[in-house]
């Protein structure tokens, strides 16, 4: 085991790697690699969860209003697009309106941005399981084994 430091931004991330490599059924053959993503998982989980709620308590309504803006845009887009273009680009002015729309709908929410901010930053101790390198998989590609970084320990000699 080794202990570590991690802000709640990474721990989400961390366990978001970990489900995604438990739901590889080509890694269940790897037992102690699997063992060790299964601990980080419950080790994780409840903290990876709690910031993601919070994340979504405090954001709902901005992110609601961002993708009403989003799809108000898009419809604009859409209606004025020409049959015989393969564009779907705002007008000039369309876009500038779009970009100060969510200019405003930031500064409105920006207390609640800022708490969220802040909690991401927060930062954990924890002790999470370990494996050595030569225990990774050969299947797991490198921006999966970078995602785990923390969990790898080169050989002891």
């Amino acid at each position: 085991m080794k202990k570590v430091t991690l802000t709640r931004e990474k721990i989400e991330a961390l366990a978001l790697a970990i489900d995604r490599l438990l739901q590889r059924k080509d890694l269940t053959k790897c037992v102690k690699f699997h063992y060790a993503l299964v601990r980080n998982w419950k080790i994780l989980e409840d903290i990876a969860t709690a910031t993601q709620n919070s994340r979504k308590d405090k954001l709902e309504i901005y992110f609601t209003a961002v993708d009403e803006i989003r799809q108000k845009y898009t419809e604009e887009r859409q209606k004025n697009q020409a049959p015989e273009k393969d564009t779907t680009a705002l007008s000039a002015d369309k876009a500038q309106a779009f970009k100060d729309e969510l200019k405003v709908l930031n500064e409105k929410h920006k207390d609640d941005i800022a708490e969220v901010d802040a909690l991401l930053a927060e930062e954990e101790s924890l002790e999470l399981y370990t494996v050595t390198l030569d225990m990774v998989p050969e299947e797991i590609t490198g921006k999966e084994m970078f995602d785990i970084d923390e969990l790898i320990i080169e050989e002891e000699k």
